[in-house]
């Protein structure tokens, strides 16, 4: 699934604006709430301000391309977002962690993730409230 997406630089921003930097705010929350070094809140502060505004400008930008698109490439780029997203998170699901706890953690962590994401998708108009499973669906 890597590569060029079915719409070309469309499905790249959507993985990129949507799902990539989504997951980097997703991420920049806890690390803030868990650091006590001041310094390193004020970056991770401005850090997740900075991302946030990436990931605006392209739910803004991609609900209005997305608008134009019939329903199949929509579909299709929502199968190849979902396919990626399973590839990328599929060797953290199934490499075994010592540590009972944390492997759920993560576990949740990712699947709850791609749900967020997903609600994402739908926000932009990607896809419907009731999403269609991808054509290959397993993991998160």
């Amino acid at each position: 699934a890597a590569g060029r997406g079915p719409a070309g630089p469309i499905s790249t921003m959507v993985a990129f604006h949507v799902v990539i930097e989504g997951e980097f705010l997703r991420v920049q929350g806890p690390i803030g709430r868990l650091t006590t070094c001041p310094l390193l809140r004020q970056i991770n502060r401005l850090v997740a301000r900075d991302e946030a505004r990436h990931a605006a400008f392209g739910r803004i930008f991609l609900t209005e391309v997305l608008a134009e698109l019939c329903p199949q490439t929509k579909q299709q780029i929502y199968d190849w977002v979902h396919d990626l997203w399973r590839q990328a998170t599929l060797p953290t699901l199934t490499r075994r962690l010592n540590n009972p706890i944390a492997q759920k953690v993560m576990t949740q962590w990712l699947k709850h993730g791609w749900r967020h994401h997903q609600a994402r998708l739908c926000q932009i108009g990607l896809v419907g409230g009731r999403v269609r499973a991808p054509l290959r669906a397993s993991g998160p």
